[in-house]
């Protein structure tokens, strides 16, 4: 399965190809359910290395930081460690 780009470009720059996708097929790249470099669709599972073009993502970029109000309180009487 191919995710079809919206729009193909090409940046002389940096010499990478550049795609212009839908809203659904971008969230499924940058959350990690797509190859931002060769646009294969992974059906739904999370892949960290493409198994088409082998392309690795950042991991860590994918884990973000439990926000503050998320974590319990510690001085609240209720709390158990």
């Amino acid at each position: 399965m191919t995710i079809i780009p919206t729009y193909t470009g090409f940046d002389e720059g940096t010499g990478r190809v550049l795609f212009g996708l839908s809203d659904s097929d971008f969230n499924k790249v940058t959350q990690g359910y797509g190859c931002p470099t060769c646009l294969e669709d992974f059906g739904g599972v999370y892949h960290a290395k493409c198994y088409v073009c082998g392309h690795q993502r950042d991991v860590s970029a994918d884990v973000v930081e439990t926000p503050r109000y998320w974590l319990p309180d510690p001085s609240d009487p209720d709390y158990h460690a």
